[in-house]
Order: C-alpha cells, then structure tokens, then sequence
C-alpha cells in the first residue's frame, strides 16, 4: 500500500518468482519476494514521463492538471504496445490520488472519420470549424478499450501469470484524434465521460540502479533471491 510507483514497474522489469526460497534459514514466499522487489524499487529507478502529475482534487486549470493528451496516450499505446510489444505505467486517475498500474493490452472498438462541426459538439459546443487545432486536416472519433493489471493482497501467494485474468481490468476511453495532411497524430481530445476519466499521467521504466532502501534492504541481494526463485531481471 502506498509504493504503486514501485510495484507498477517492477511488475514491468521484473520476472515472477516461481516458488519460495530458502536463505540463511530463512524463508521467503513468493509473496514476500514481491514485497521486498517492490520496495527495492521505490529508488534507484530511471524513468521517462509523459505528461505531468496533477496535485489538485478539483481544478484542471494548471498545466500538470490538463493530463495526458489523447492523441499522446493513442500514440503510446498503438507504438509502445501495438509495435513494440512493450508495456508502460499509467496513472489511471485525472486528479491528485495516483493509481499507478501497469498497461498490458487495448483493442480498438470504434474509429470512425467526424466533421469539424460534430468534433466540436462533442468536445464542447458549437461553430463548424474545429476550433482546438487548426493543424488538423483530418478528425477520427475512437474508442478504445485499455487492458491494465491491478496488484495482488500479501495473501496471494503464488505467480500472478497462472491466473492473470481474475486480475486485469479494463478502461474505456473516448477520444478525438488530430491528423494531419499525411494521417500522422498530431494531437486529439478527450470526450464524453472520458473528459474526466483519463489517465493523469503515463509513464516508462528505463533501467534500475542498485540501491539500498530503508538502510537494511539492497536491490542486488533482492535480485538474487527473486533469481534463485527462478524470477529476476
């Protein structure tokens, strides 16, 4: 509770444990295995944002508050997850409670090409010519559905992989997406409910610095327990 910042990307970089392990005569479950790589990760990380956090409960006026871009978030999941097959974090609520989780998937359910007129009604109101970029030859109303994994209680101790659908879930998202002359995104907005239900932030781990946390636990001698469980790195 409180390290979704840490348990969301080690999730990413870091392979299950398989089963327990003895150390010392000590011995480590799975789950405590968890524990100890999620709060290994709470420094030494190297990351790269999108988007900037949001500390407020109501106002959207500042720049950290306006959240992640459609368009950007489209971007992220066609190129990062559709192309490269790779996973990043998201913050999967707009205001200023942080729900990091991990995005897994997504699926397309509905792309279809909208006049400056409809896009505008949608977004706010009014005026047959698109009034929030005027870059945009091209308008496409999408709805997409984003897979993401939600963490498991200290109680579940076993490979989450062996019964990952009892915990992934599923956001819908409506959005305007901005082309431009050649079909690339160059920008979009949110509609409908996902207006205010989008995600605040995106984000990617890069690599992992070996660190000590709380002065008793270092990462490497985490890394070769996970290791020695037949996870790790």
């Amino acid at each position: 509770m409180g390290i979704c910042h840490a348990w969301a990307p080690a999730a990413i970089m870091e392979r299950e444990p398989k089963q327990g392990v003895t150390f010392n005569g000590v011995r480590f479950e799975i789950s405590d295995l968890k524990a100890l790589i999620s709060l290994a990760y709470t420094e030494g990380l190297s990351v790269r944002f999108m988007s900037l956090r949001c500390n407020s409960s109501g106002s959207i006026k500042s720049q950290a508050c306006q959240d992640t871009n459609a368009g950007s978030f489209h971007v992220a999941l066609t190129n990062m997850l559709g192309l490269r097959g790779e996973s990043f974090v998201f913050d999967r609520t707009y205001d200023r409670e942080v729900w990091n989780h991990p995005v897994v998937g997504y699926k397309v359910t509905r792309n279809e090409q909208v006049s400056g007129a409809t896009a505008n009604d949608m977004i706010s109101s009014g005026g047959s010519q698109y009034r929030f970029n005027p870059n945009a030859v091209e308008l496409r109303r999408v709805r997409t559905e984003v897979y993401w994994i939600n963490e498991a209680g200290p109680g579940y101790n076993q490979q989450l992989v062996d019964n990952v659908a009892t915990f992934t879930f599923t956001e819908v998202y409506d959005y305007i997406v901005e082309l431009d002359g050649v079909g690339r995104v160059i920008g979009g907005e949110w509609v409908g409910k996902s207006k205010r239900r989008h995600p605040d932030f995106v984000w990617r781990p890069m690599a992992k610095k070996d660190t000590t946390v709380a002065g008793v636990v270092r990462y490497s001698e985490v890394e070769q327990l996970m290791q020695a469980a037949g996870g790790g790195m």
